[in-house]
């Protein structure tokens, strides 16, 4: 098992270039679909999963307290529509042969 560890870096108000669209409402075809969880408030946002695999391809190994000198930077949108920048290091938690 592999777990990615975030730590906070600072806090942004915009949202990155290409990873995170700002969405107005529910995406086209969304609009009546069933949701299993109803928040009372909250942003949506569409993510690019062909930039995120882009930009995270390969992350640093590292143990969690080294995030912040040693981990890529993702920015990670909040609940009130603004974005987060969070330190990442690759830590498996599993020994490697299992």
């Amino acid at each position: 098992m592999l777990m990615l560890f975030l730590l906070p870096v600072a806090a942004s108000a915009q949202t990155p270039d290409r990873e995170w669209t700002h969405l107005a409402g529910p995406p086209t075809g969304r609009a009546g679909a069933v949701r299993w969880i109803q928040p009372k408030r909250g942003e949506l946002f569409k993510l690019d999963a062909t930039a995120i695999r882009t930009n995270y391809a390969t992350i640093r190994p590292g143990q969690p307290s080294e995030a912040k000198t040693l981990g890529s930077q993702i920015n990670l949108p909040m609940p009130d529509g603004t974005t987060a920048r969070f330190a990442i290091v690759e830590a498996p938690v599993m020994d490697p042969e299992l």
